[in-house]
């Protein structure tokens, strides 16, 4: 159970990533949370830093799209300008949102990878569903309650990670 909580990176922020990372790694299409991935909760729609970095991967002919366990309301604006695929209430770590975003993108599991800051639903599901899992710290530090209690048990997870694979990527 516990290699399915292990990211394969883990980085500070989300534009380590680069179109040159996941061109190295034959990644076509990237599936994004979007809640303390990309935009803290309060904000609302993407941020120009945001929207330039997702520019960026759509001109190096990378696919990308949103799996968010948000609601319908705060996925739709934010994916607004961006029209991207979108999937809200994803359920995961269940590979279903995942496995319409594939088949939407049109690739195979081997090409694609999954980003976000959650080992117990972005990370778990991205391992479950058969794709890169890409890990990156919170991008805020306010969370909701129930946040706050998966840190806690995410955090021998992540001590165990910085102990085996020499820490986090800047």
């Amino acid at each position: 159970m516990l290699r399915k909580l292990i990211p394969d990176c883990y980085v500070k922020t989300v534009t380590y990533y680069s179109a040159d990372f996941f061109r190295s790694r034959g990644i076509r299409g990237v599936l994004f949370d979007i809640d303390n991935t990309l935009e803290p909760y309060a904000n609302p729609t993407p941020s120009e830093k945001t929207r330039q970095y997702l520019q960026s991967l759509t001109d190096a002919g990378i696919q990308y799209g949103f799996v968010s366990n948000n609601q319908q309301k705060r996925v739709e604006l934010f994916n607004e300008q961006l029209t991207a695929f979108a999937c809200w209430k994803s359920g995961k770590p269940s590979g279903k949102a995942l496995e319409k975003a594939r088949i939407h993108f049109g690739l195979p599991k081997k090409n694609m990878a999954l980003i976000g800051d959650q080992l117990l639903t972005d990370v778990w599901a991205a391992k479950r569903y058969g794709i890169l899992a890409l890990l990156v710290v919170p991008c805020c530090k306010k969370e909701a309650f129930y946040i706050k209690l998966k840190r806690i048990i995410e955090k021998p997870i992540l001590l165990y990670y910085k102990v085996k694979y020499g820490g986090i990527a800047e």
